[in-house]
């Protein structure tokens, strides 16, 4: 059984059906995310994990994880420079149909009963393929980025995760320090997508939308 609901609206009604339902998460508790089309909430369901204690002790060892101890550990190194011409991130990739640019038909938006929007990581068992942190990871690391930028996971799909960034870093310093952390919670950034940090570093700046997809 899952451990979430789910509703399903048109691609243009998700994103104002999810700001609605964000606005009534202070009194129902249950966070929507985005999920994706019927195929990808296939994959997601095959993907995910769901603990019987319903995430209690990841969110427990997130509690726990040192932030800059974790970063360390996986020798973060920020770029020493911004690139040029590169446009910040932009746009829900999850809506979109990679191979014809169109939008998807149909979207899924699930709801989750969680305390903390960065709790849906536990309460799903994200994570542990490939590179992909441990669900406790990416518990620890959105609690992080939520204090510094205020940022929130909208979409958390199959192996993808797409968060809302209302207080985006725009001066240098904080941009190549964000890009050197997205980097060691998500090579393929880099390795399958800007081809460099510096790259990544230009695409975060003043950035209101967040992609990360581990493959």
């Amino acid at each position: 059984m899952k451990p979430f609901e789910t509703i399903e609206v048109s691609s243009e009604e998700a994103l104002t059906t999810f700001d609605e339902l964000l606005k009534k998460y202070a009194e129902t508790l249950k966070y929507p995310f985005i999920i994706g089309d019927q195929q990808d909430f296939e994959r997601f369901m095959d993907i995910i994990e769901p603990p019987a204690d319903r995430g209690t002790e990841f969110i427990s060892m997130a509690m726990e994880l040192d932030v800059q101890e974790w970063f360390k550990e996986k020798n973060l190194k920020k770029p020493k420079a911004l690139a040029k011409e590169v446009q910040p991130q932009d746009g829900w990739a999850t809506m979109t149909n990679l191979l014809t640019g169109e939008l998807k038909p149909k979207i899924l938006i699930g709801l989750i009963e969680i305390a903390k929007p960065w709790h849906i990581f536990a309460k799903l068992g994200f994570g542990y393929w490939n590179d992909c942190p441990e669900p406790h990871v990416h518990v620890a690391l959105h609690q992080y980025w939520n204090e510094k930028f205020g940022t929130i996971p909208v979409v958390v799909s199959n192996d993808v995760v797409e968060c809302s960034v209302p207080k985006p870093p725009t001066d240098t310093p904080a941009v190549l320090t964000l890009a050197g952390e997205q980097y060691v919670y998500c090579y393929d950034l880099v390795e399958q997508g800007y081809g460099s940090k510096s790259k990544l570093a230009a695409s975060l700046v003043g950035a209101r939308v967040w992609y990360f997809w581990w493959d």
